[in-house]
């Protein structure tokens, strides 16, 4: 992958042999002098010389080589055995992307559209255009990557992802986050969705309005692609009421305090329920190093161990010296989220 290119300055002829003693060698050196290597083997460049475009910096005089970007997508490069390693799953773009985004496929008004095709009426004022969803995903991520949105309301970044899969082959995943904010029928803007609601016999919130939309969604897209062996389901996690009892002391009655919480779970709370509880800080550096440790396997010995871990303190007595106590929530805001607010159940 390291081997020099031969470019004509005056005729713009590249090669990789010295056709005259007048053309310029560039080499694969980096910008702070190290030798590095080009993304294509040898071969892969003689085959495409055309598509070779050498510059000069204007600023450092430093020459490098690129590849022209067609816009034709009936034009493709095709993989060779000593391509980088690195690329895999990466999506060969055929545009390269603008400063500015102009155009009615990116509007509200093409984002309304593609939410009328799933769900009937103004369901939502502005639902995002999916191509402009679709674009910001082809841009930013490929192979199996996740997407996530935090306000997920109509679900368009979930068929977002589902319809760049299905035309690049790829497999992102995403996570939708939507709170299940009331709906009133009696608003003239939330009267659609609240009546659609009714009509599927759910409760009367936007995170079921969601919901729907990505079923629906999923299932256009699989229609629409049967070619495509994608995975088009979703699981739906909600915030419930915590596995831990929450550590409510009794002034004048501490020991007996400490008797009724010498077991942290509530009853009938089960290691599914306390490993689902566990998703939540998986990701907190606390939590993340002791997760860690290898397990006997996958299964029911795994399971057992991370119902453990969830209860385990970091040392035989808690922080405030009243004996084992539950472990703090995901962000370590431990009087914010106390154990006993909340956990993650799949609904």
């Amino acid at each position: 992958m390291y081997f020099p290119i031969f470019w004509d300055e005056k005729t713009g002829r590249v090669s990789l042999e010295r056709l005259a003693p007048s053309d310029c060698e560039i080499l694969p050196i980096r910008g702070d002098g190290v030798e590095g290597r080009w993304r294509w083997g040898i071969d892969k460049v003689r085959k495409h010389l055309d598509w070779m475009h050498p510059k000069r910096s204007d600023r450092t005089g430093r020459l490098d080589v690129e590849h022209r970007v067609y816009l034709d997508t009936s034009i493709a490069i095709e993989d060779e055995p000593d391509d980088d390693e690195e690329d895999e799953g990466v999506v060969e773009r055929t545009s390269k992307p603008k400063s500015f985004w102009l155009g009615g496929e990116f509007s509200t008004d093409s984002g309304k559209r593609a939410l009328k095709e799933l769900l009937p009426g103004e369901v939502f004022d502005f639902p995002k255009s999916i191509d402009f969803l679709r674009t910001c995903i082809l841009l930013g991520t490929s192979g199996d990557d996740i997407v996530m949105d935090l306000f997920a309301g109509s679900g368009a970044t979930a068929q977002a992802v589902m319809q760049q899969n299905a035309i690049d082959s790829q497999s992102r995943r995403f996570i939708c986050v939507q709170l299940p904010e009331p709906l009133d029928p009696s608003d003239k803007a939330q009267k659609a969705g609240a009546s659609l609601c009714d009509k599927l016999k759910k409760p009367r919130n936007i995170a079921e309005l969601t919901k729907e939309r990505i079923r629906r969604a999923a299932a256009k897209v699989k229609a629409e692609n049967p070619l495509f062996g994608g995975d088009f389901g979703f699981r739906v996690f909600k915030l419930d009421s915590s596995n831990i009892r929450a550590w409510n002391p009794a002034a004048d009655g501490m020991a007996q305090t400490l008797l009724a919480h010498a077991e942290h779970l509530l009853p009938g709370r089960t290691d599914d329920d306390v490993l689902a509880d566990r998703a939540r800080q998986i990701l907190s550096d606390e939590t993340r190093d002791r997760i860690r440790r290898p397990a006997r396997g996958i299964g029911h010995d795994e399971r057992d161990r991370l119902g453990r871990e969830a209860l385990r303190p970091k040392n035989g007595r808690g922080e405030d010296g009243a004996g084992h106590q539950a472990e703090r929530g995901t962000t370590g805001q431990r009087h914010e989220l106390p154990p006993g607010v909340a956990r993650l159940r799949q609904a």
